[in-house]
């Protein structure tokens, strides 16, 4: 079974969906509360849909929680497969892999979960296209083998793409057109344009050590990422070629990250939630070296309709521990960091309701920061 530090990182794949949103500023202190789930899970990634349901993914204890953050109601689905990067579809089907072979979807309505096998397996983070296929990241492709999967629900056509050095992603970014892959043992980001005639495959080196794994876009289309190899987060203006890194203390190791107000909030290993507000910070520029391809080459086939059962859920209200604020450990040159109690292990982070709700692996927790006062947002929502 795959361990914390191998599992994941936002994501999110996805839908860039720019939304005004309220959420509480989180400069200075913040409010501060806690929930506990499933005792012997571990929980990584959450996912907010386009009306703020959260979606988090409990790998250990087999369970997708659908939770309505304004009344902490929520429907538990388990005896899963391992789920990783729970996500709806437009028409709300759940939607996860087990990070092997399989990619799965509980329809809500009828209550059914239906599987699939794709082989070799390795399979990473998921996002939705323009018309709610699927976009697989592969987590161990070898040079000749999928760097990326598309799968269509409809008409059950799975397609796997393939180029020189592969992929080794554990999230897909889909916007506009693009797949974007974080290449972990490659160490370069790349960029896939399905429909393209030319130079579908373009890709960016990054610097020795690094280690891309959390996702995001922001508004002005430059790729963001959560780099566990060289503490750091890091941008792509993919105009340009330049790479901006931001540092981080050694052994903090940032997982996730997502935008909100103008600022990159990041989750860490090492039990820190920070923001990072790129206008005052200071970071490094280098230009990127780059490559692309002409031609890529596309595997399809009918993997058939799936093994369906009945879903088995339960429905409950979480319960929360008193608030409390929380002072940051860090306020100044463009930073904001927030440390969490002893044992925190921080994962997936999403906003909803006003607040930010962050995966604590560590404690087995769901942590709210944030209040719900009112402040005017533009935040770039990853449907992943």
């Amino acid at each position: 079974m795959p361990t914390k530090h191998f599992i994941l990182a936002a994501g999110i794949a996805a839908i860039v969906v720019v939304l005004v949103v309220a959420i509480t500023s989180l400069a200075g202190g913040t409010t501060y509360r806690e929930a506990s789930l499933t005792s012997d899970g571990m929980a990584y990634e959450v996912n907010a849909d386009a009306a703020g349901i959260l979606f988090i993914s409990d790998y250990d204890a087999k369970e997708i929680w659908q939770l309505q953050p304004s009344t902490s109601a929520y429907t538990k689905y388990h005896n899963l497969p391992p789920p990783s990067d729970a996500s709806p579809d437009s028409s709300g089907n759940i939607w996860f892999t087990d990070w092997r072979t399989t990619t799965g979807r509980i329809n809500v309505l009828l209550q059914t979960v239906t599987t699939w096998t794709i082989e070799p397996g390795a399979l990473g983070g998921l996002a939705f296209d323009d018309t709610n296929r699927l976009w697989i990241a592969t987590r161990s492709s070898p040079p000749t083998g999928a760097a990326v999967y598309r799968f269509d629900p409809q008409s059950t056509q799975l397609c796997g793409y393939e180029w020189q050095g592969g992929s080794n992603s554990e999230y897909v970014l889909y916007t506009d057109g693009y797949v974007w892959l974080a290449d972990k043992y490659g160490r370069r980001i790349i960029r896939f344009e399905p429909a393209a005639a030319q130079d579908q495959v373009k890709w960016w080196s990054l610097a020795p050590g690094a280690a891309p794994r959390g996702l995001a876009l922001d508004a002005a289309g430059q790729l963001w990422w959560a780099d566990l190899g060289a503490d750091a987060l890091a941008s792509l203006n993919p105009d340009n070629n330049q790479v901006t890194t931001y540092s981080l203390s050694p052994g903090t190791l940032p997982e996730m990250l997502i935008f909100v107000d103008g600022r990159v909030w990041y989750t860490t290993i090492s039990g820190s939630v920070g923001a990072l507000n790129p206008a005052l910070a200071s970071g490094t520029t280098a230009t990127a070296a780059t490559g692309s391809l002409t031609t890529t080459s596309a595997s399809c086939r009918s993997i058939g309709t799936g093994a369906t059962t009945a879903a088995s859920s339960a429905q409950g209200t979480l319960a929360w521990g008193a608030s409390s604020e929380l002072a940051p450990v860090v306020d100044a040159d463009g930073w904001t960091i927030y440390q969490l109690p002893d044992g925190a292990d921080l994962y997936g982070i999403a906003q909803s309701s006003g607040s930010l709700w962050v995966a604590d692996s560590g404690r087995q927790k769901l942590v709210r920061l944030g209040d719900g006062k009112p402040l005017r947002v533009f935040l770039p929502l990853l449907v992943r």
